[in-house]
């Protein structure tokens, strides 16, 4: 009867999900999940979200486009999902952009506090023409159609959902080596991992991942691996059944 319940309880939050915003916690949740207009969850590429909890759908062919798309073209994007908030350390991720060349480009969405610092920043930076702050976003997940590498830079993180989400999309990760992180990231196995506050390893870091095909490749290939070995429904249920179970 316990475990009926359980998995009553289990069913129940998955049928009743919704997406996780950008600015709501201490985590960076990214909404992986697009709602249809029936309410129903969306079957896109990346990784679903319900109340927190992964479910994984990944589309082999827009991984194979993002690849193409960054060999082929001549602008890089590199990609900011998250808070705007001092612990990020977005200033970082700026410096690292003025170290490459023009042709790489920073997104950067959400909002937070740190707001007026960044845009000081990328004034002081000259990086108006290529670095863009788009705000809070409806559908994070779309950022990551559009996103060459998904870089985090912050000092502290609880747990990087943000990059399990752009591991599931098939983009290729770099942030700082810290708890939280590398508890997601394995450092050349499944992205890049760099100190906190230095922005010229950022900088060498992002663009390994554009010159180096193959190592690319092997992140992202291993990275998928990870994110359905570790996070998928079908490994996160059992746990969370175990857990209620205790209670």
């Amino acid at each position: 009867m316990a475990l009926e319940i359980a998995v009553d309880r289990a069913s129940r939050r998955r049928k009743h999900h919704r997406p996780i915003p950008i600015d709501r916690s201490g985590r960076d949740g990214l909404g992986g999940c697009a709602r249809r207009k029936n309410g129903g969850d969306s079957q896109r590429g990346g990784l679903r979200l319900w109340h927190g909890r992964p479910v994984l759908s990944i589309s082999d062919a827009e991984n194979h486009g993002r690849a193409a798309r960054a060999t082929a073209t001549a602008t890089a994007t590199i990609g900011f999902i998250g808070r705007l908030d001092p612990i990020k350390r977005i200033p970082d991720l700026l410096q690292a952009v003025a170290m490459l060349d023009a042709g790489f480009r920073l997104e950067i969405f959400g909002e937070g506090k740190d707001r007026p610092r960044i845009e000081s920043e990328i004034a002081r930076l000259h990086l108006q023409s290529r670095a863009i702050l788009h705000g809070a976003i409806a559908r994070p997940n779309e950022a990551l159609h559009s996103t060459d590498v998904l870089v985090l830079p912050s000092a502290a993180e609880g747990f990087g959902l943000v990059l399990i989400e752009a591991m599931a999309a098939g983009v290729p990760v770099v942030a700082t080596d810290v708890p939280g992180i590398r508890d997601v990231v394995r450092n050349e196995v499944t992205g890049l991992l760099v100190p906190v506050a230095s922005p010229i390893k950022l900088a060498e870091a992002i663009r390994r991942v554009f010159d180096e095909v193959a190592l690319r490749d092997r992140l992202t290939a291993a990275a998928r691996i990870e994110v359905q070995s570790r996070f998928s429904w079908a490994v996160v249920l059992p746990q969370y059944i175990q857990l209620l179970l205790r209670v």
